[in-house]
């Protein structure tokens, strides 16, 4: 790391000090190495102590990392560390200036990338980084099977996890959420009202899936009880029961009425006095003495004073009056059949927001479901016009609504128009097909239905209609 002729930061260097050579070569001329220019700042005194005692770091970049001798770039950025330096890493944590979110590196470089927007294009975050990333979304109430499957594009490599998920209804009357184990706890800021995964009222918990606390931090256990009267609140007690190896070490209990923000709960265990070991928590609602619901967690307090966080990402949905909920429950509420549910839910949901087409759509199929198929060109007409970007789902339902009111030369030009924008699919073609046979056109619809049979030969109902239709001839 030389410095030019005159020590001044930001002057080009002739390292090697042949005029014929530059580096690198898509960015150089007249054998000037421009890109470490800026590293001629180390000649500060104080830069250079920074260097010395680790407030400085320059996290280096590979690009095309090879060992055979070919010229690759090597690009630098600069951060601020965030956690104390561990053996055997080169480095293990930054947070950079700019707007992107962090850099981990680790001796042994491995390779797994996750890109982001930012100042510098492609950051790589190495894969021993800890990552947690949070979704949500809303559900009616039922019993589930949900099935996450994490899968590394690069190398091909996957894991799986599937959970049974209970949301519960109406009933039992009382109810209480198992409870979350957070490491932290932070006031969210005044006046949101975004839905964030792992927010309880105005606190936002901070947890982890393996549940490990220091000695140092506070174990905050959030949960919600819902269904209690006035004098149940005030009557009731919240039971909280630590124990490890069976053995009862600690055990308070408070009135719901006590907690200022119920039905949301949150209590603080401080860890300090807790030795290194595996333990439980219970909660449990007690009313007129009588344990009515009771939860378990399990947690571990380790021997290290300090413990690595990871890094996350959080989906935010908008405030809970955005018209996004309803569409969503209304959708589940159409795929288990209650129809006339959907409706009434959907179509709130369109009158707040008519230019959703993922309303429109949703509402289209219910509406085509419950044969109210008359009242669809209101819903879907608005988005087959400019400007709206085409469809094909709704394409489909519009010229669909259209064969089953009676318009079938209408429908035919729907159609028409998604072949020639989206391609030929068995879907067009068999709607086609319908609208030519309504018209009496027989030679085109059976012209269209066999084309629809050569992509996919496996449509026992439409070689029916073949058939039928070589009797009308």
């Amino acid at each position: 790391l030389q410095l030019g002729a005159s020590g001044q930061p930001g002057e080009a260097l002739d390292v090697d000090g042949n005029a014929a050579t530059c580096s690198p070569e898509s960015n150089c001329s007249g054998g000037l190495d421009n890109s470490l220019a800026m590293l001629a700042d180390v000649a500060n005194p104080q830069i250079t102590k920074a260097f010395a005692n680790g407030s400085l770091n320059i996290v280096f970049e590979h690009r095309g990392f090879n060992t055979n001798g070919t010229p690759y770039m090597l690009a630098f950025f600069n951060g601020k560390a965030i956690q104390p330096l561990i053996s055997g890493q080169a480095l293990t944590g930054l947070l950079p200036a700019g707007d992107w979110l962090a850099v981990f590196y680790n001796a042994l470089g491995t390779a797994n990338e996750y890109h982001f927007n930012g100042s510098i294009d492609n950051l790589k975050l190495w894969s021993r980084t800890k990552f947690d990333f949070h979704d949500m979304f809303p559900l009616i109430p039922g019993t589930y099977k949900i099935s996450i499957l994490l899968k590394n594009e690069a190398s091909k490599e996957f894991t799986s996890v599937e959970r049974t998920l209970v949301i519960p209804g109406d009933k039992p009357a009382v109810q209480m959420t198992s409870p979350i184990l957070a490491y932290k706890t932070a006031r969210a800021e005044e006046g949101v009202r975004r839905l964030k995964p792992f927010r309880l009222g105005a606190l936002q918990l901070y947890c982890q899936p393996n549940r490990a606390f220091a000695r140092s931090e506070t174990l905050a256990a959030g949960f919600q009880v819902w269904g209690l009267s006035a004098a149940q609140k005030d009557a009731g007690r919240i039971r909280y029961v630590l124990s490890k190896d069976g053995q009862v070490l600690q055990t308070k209990e408070k009135a719901p009425a006590e907690y200022a923000a119920f039905p949301d709960i949150v209590e603080d265990f401080p860890l300090t006095d807790f030795v290194p070991a595996h333990y439980d928590l219970a909660v449990s609602l007690l009313l007129d003495g009588r344990e009515v619901v009771t939860a378990k967690e399990e947690f571990d307090v380790s021997q290290q004073s300090a413990l690595p966080r990871p890094w996350f990402y959080s989906k935010v949905l908008p405030e809970i009056t955005d018209p996004f909920y309803n569409a969503a429950i209304g959708g589940q509420l159409a795929d288990t059949g209650r129809y006339t549910e959907a409706r009434a839910i959907l179509e709130k949901s369109w009158r707040a927001k008519p230019d959703s087409p993922d309303t429109a759509v949703a509402l289209a199929r219910v509406l085509m479901a419950l044969d109210e198929a008359a009242g669809i060109p209101a819903v879907l007409d608005p988005f087959l016009k400019p400007p709206m970007p085409p469809r094909f789902d709704i394409y489909v339902l519009a010229a669909s609504a259209r064969l089953k009111t009676g318009k079938a030369a209408e429908a035919l030009d729907l159609f028409n128009r998604i072949i020639a924008q989206f391609g030929v699919t068995t879907a067009s073609l068999n709607g086609a097909g319908e609208a030519h046979a309504a018209l009496g056109q027989i030679k085109e619809a059976h012209a269209a239905w066999e084309q629809s049979l050569k992509i996919n030969p496996d449509q026992p109902e439409l070689r029916r209609k073949i058939e039928a239709l070589k009797d009308k001839k």
